[in-house]
């Protein structure tokens, strides 16, 4: 589905950023012990290479726009779906700078 949602010609920066991140975040693996059949997990950073690749965007965009979409998630599960969407759909005027603030903010009250 986010594949699907990539491809279309009509998302604006935020949309493209944020699927890029959830992709991102659903590709990539658990570091950590393998599971009981003794192979190891893809070495680190793998995951974002090839999801830069694909997009045609650097390495950097990715890591960027994981923590973009980590940001909007957090905003969306203090305010709601609808904040999301304002923020994403470009209703609301609000920097991608404003928006860490926002995340980290509500880390730092509501946890």
């Amino acid at each position: 589905m986010i594949e699907h949602q990539l491809g279309q010609r009509n998302l604006n920066d935020e949309h493209k950023l944020y699927y890029i991140g959830k992709h991102n975040e659903l590709q990539k693996k658990l570091v950590g012990r393998p599971n009981g059949n003794g192979a190891t997990s893809a070495p680190f950073g793998k995951t974002a290479k090839a999801i830069a690749e694909k997009h045609k965007v650097s390495e950097r965009t990715v890591y960027s726009a994981t923590k973009f979409t980590r940001d909007i998630d957090a905003i969306a599960d203090a305010a709601g779906n609808g904040a999301r969407d304002a923020i994403l759909k470009r209703d609301v005027k609000i920097t991608r700078q404003e928006v860490q603030k926002l995340a980290v903010t509500r880390q730092r009250y509501f946890f």
